[in-house]
């Protein structure tokens, strides 16, 4: 520009548009600002490579999606994490997404090698250069950001610039589908842990009771990956042995791994022996794993996992095993008491529950075509029934999950009609919205609970029914300025299963699953003696009410019209009522006018003539 004016040429010619005169100065304008915007909030999704890989991920928090281009998870993954990063950009998260190819030469390789990536895709948190944790969950960008916001790493901010946890999404009213808020751990965490001890002398270790699965492991003082601040140093303890085995190199002990679910979670360790002090029991000679290697979601509030499930794992023999071979009931008792503490009770049914309220159900096997001693599953599974609506209950399979956080999973093909029948009429559309597109996560306005007329929800163990009211199906999430209060609903849809599977030929995908927020209101009794489990009300609520039954509910269901609910009519009352009647006002009067009919037809019988009269 500087040129053509000193030139006198283009600046003083009106032919030339004077938008061609500026153009430069105002391209370079222009450009400048959108460089110092982008430097101002999220760039969205960043590719990471080797030149520029160490350099970028020094500073800041990166959520790395490493990959391959051949790999078909890789390709299936790539459009939610395209989303996942336009999510980050427009909401300005604190937390920048990313992907490297790990076949982008010799450097790129060393580096997803150096980091532990050996499979596609590999999801890896980030922050100021050092590897904080692998995520393992499922493949959605609500769980990509309720991962990041239980790990308190993720910030965003509002239109005004101020800083906020959580996106939230107003009101729910009118909206089919919604944004979940960030949800806090208190609020999720149904988990159900107890305090155990190993080794002599004894460690403490946090343990959570998992009756889907019936191994014991506790991390290693060597695990260098494990997230727990509890480490088991077996060199201090007096009674520590390792199994050994045979190996070309000699007597070495023998390695394990355990995989959960369909690769939500992996432990890598060796089997070993200690005395273990579980509850009021001793037990020497325990089996268990001692995990040197741990790649499972971050679980703050306990360090290992104490399995309740039947034998179907690497720890031979298994907890409810050894206490057998010691003369003990193998019978665990967890009672639910104040707030949403568990206490745990070995070898009985203790004192501060009344027996006489507890009902026992027989476990059953999760495919009717093998016994129970040849289940091939872990898991604890009994007959019951289920209602809400409905008088009597509808036939259901119960599958019992200490280590799931909700209060029920629907099978896949009755979610739909389920959550109809929890929510009547439009207050789904009122007040609810689904929190993804296949609409499993579901939230609500909280005041959806404070209706009017919601039936509880039934389920019936041992021929009992226990009630969870409307309102408790709920969690409140985090509260935000300016926005309504926002509650979770703790039912899902029933995801588990075996993997590769179809749904309708997986038994395990057909169970109704009871998890952890059903068992904190109940006693729940895991007898594996006689194969039975056992249930009781919760404690608190007392001897004068009969704990756990329905009192109300037929009052409840009574209150809604005929027409809307049918099995609200009292069938048996009115059918004896209708025989009344019938026999009163139809059969009676009709018996009573043919008996006058035939006594008016009847003619009195002629007198025979005597012998004197007949000669006369």
């Amino acid at each position: 520009a500087a040129d053509a004016a000193g030139s006198g040429g283009c600046v003083g010619d009106s032919s030339v548009p004077p938008m061609v005169v500026y153009r430069w100065p105002l391209l370079w304008t222009f450009s400048i600002a959108a460089l110092c915007s982008w430097a101002r909030g999220n760039p969205g999704l960043v590719t990471l490579s080797a030149p520029n890989f160490d350099r970028r991920v020094a500073h800041g928090t990166w959520f790395v999606k490493f990959f391959e281009p051949g790999c078909l998870y890789c390709q299936r993954l790539a459009p939610v994490w395209a989303q996942l990063a336009n999510t980050a950009k427009d909401d300005k998260w604190s937390v920048l997404v990313a992907q490297a190819d790990c076949t982008e030469g010799f450097w790129m390789r060393l580096r997803c090698k150096k980091l532990g990536v050996a499979g596609f895709p590999t999801l890896l948190l980030i922050q100021d250069g050092q590897l904080q944790t692998r995520y393992m969950g499922a493949a959605s960008v609500l769980h990509f950001e309720h991962w990041l916001r239980n790990l308190n790493v993720l910030q965003t901010e509002s239109s005004d610039g101020a800083q906020q946890t959580g996106r939230g999404s107003g009101s729910f009213r009118g909206s089919r589908t919604a944004t979940l808020a960030r949800p806090a751990r208190s609020s999720w965490n149904q988990e159900i842990v107890a305090e155990i001890s190993v080794g002599s002398p004894p460690q403490v270790f946090r343990c959570l009771l998992y009756s889907g699965s019936s191994d014991f492991w506790i991390p290693s003082a060597r695990c260098g990956s494990c997230m727990s601040e509890r480490r088991f140093q077996a060199d201090n303890s007096a009674t520590f042995k390792p199994d050994l085995v045979q190996t070309p190199d000699g007597m070495a002990p023998r390695p394990i791994n355990v995989t959960y679910g369909a690769g939500t979670g992996q432990v890598f360790g060796f089997a070993v022996r200690d005395t273990l002090n579980f509850g009021s029991v001793q037990m020497k000679n325990q089996s268990f794993i001692i995990v040197e290697n741990e790649t499972v979601p971050p679980h703050p509030s306990w360090d290992g996992v104490c399995g309740l499930g039947w034998h179907h794992s690497s720890t031979d023999p298994p907890m409810y095993q050894r206490l057998q071979m010691e003369g003990h009931r193998a019978l665990f008792t967890l009672i639910p008491s104040t707030g949403s503490k568990i206490t745990l009770a070995v070898g009985e049914v203790p004192a501060s529950v009344n027996h006489s309220t507890v009902v026992w159900a027989k476990a059953v096997s999760v495919g009717s075509k093998t016994g129970f001693a040849a289940a091939h599953h872990p898991f604890w599974v009994t007959s019951g029934g289920i209602a809400v609506h409905k008088r009597h209950p509808v036939p259901a399979n119960f599958l019992i999950d200490s280590g799931t956080n909700m209060v029920l999973l629907v099978p896949l093909i009755y979610f739909e009609s389920f959550i109809q029948s929890l929510f009547p009429e439009d207050l789904f559309e009122r007040f609810c919205g689904a929190g993804d597109q296949s609409g499993e996560f579901i939230a609500c306005d909280c005041t959806v609970t404070e209706t009017e007329g919601l039936l509880p929800l039934r389920i019936y163990l041992g021929g009992r029914p226990f009630v969870v009211e409307f309102k408790d199906l709920f969690r409140q999430l985090p509260a935000e300025s300016g926005r309504r209060l926002q509650c979770s609903l703790m039912v899902r849809p029933n995801r588990k299963g075996t993997p590769m599977t179809p749904q309708a030929q997986d038994p395990v995908a057909q169970l109704w699953i009871l998890g952890g927020a059903f068992l904190e209101r109940v006693v729940t009794v895991f007898d594996f003696d006689r194969r039975m489990l056992g249930f009781a009300p919760h404690p608190s609520e007392g001897k004068a009410k009969p704990i756990g039954q329905c009192i109300n509910c037929w009052a409840q269901t009574r209150s809604l019209p005929f027409w809307k609910n049918p099995e609200a009519l009292p069938w048996k009352p009115l059918a004896f009522v209708s025989s009344f009647a019938l026999a009163l006002f139809v059969l009676v009067p009709r018996c009573v006018r043919r008996t006058f009919q035939s006594l008016a037809n009847t003619e009195p019988a002629e007198q025979p003539l005597s012998s004197d009269n007949s000669g006369e």
